[in-house]
């Protein structure tokens, strides 16, 4: 972030923020509170649960419906 943020130059700015972006990205797996792939919203009590379409988090959590 340091790096990324210290550069100036108009010309090398979007090489730095398109590396700075490629490494947050792929740390982002260590920085969640949750595990990849777990199960939502398939416990006894859930009716209906409808998440957003090509969303690959858990997503739509508002929309469950428990009995």
């Amino acid at each position: 972030m340091q790096q990324t943020l210290g550069v100036f130059d108009p010309a090398e700015r979007p090489k730095a923020l398109n590396s700075m972006f490629r490494r947050l990205r792929d740390e982002n797996y260590e920085l969640t509170l949750g595990f990849v792939n777990i199960p939502w919203a398939v416990g006894s009590r859930v009716l209906t649960w409808q998440p957003y379409p090509f969303a690959f988090y858990p997503s739509n959590l508002y929309g469950i419906t428990l009995r």
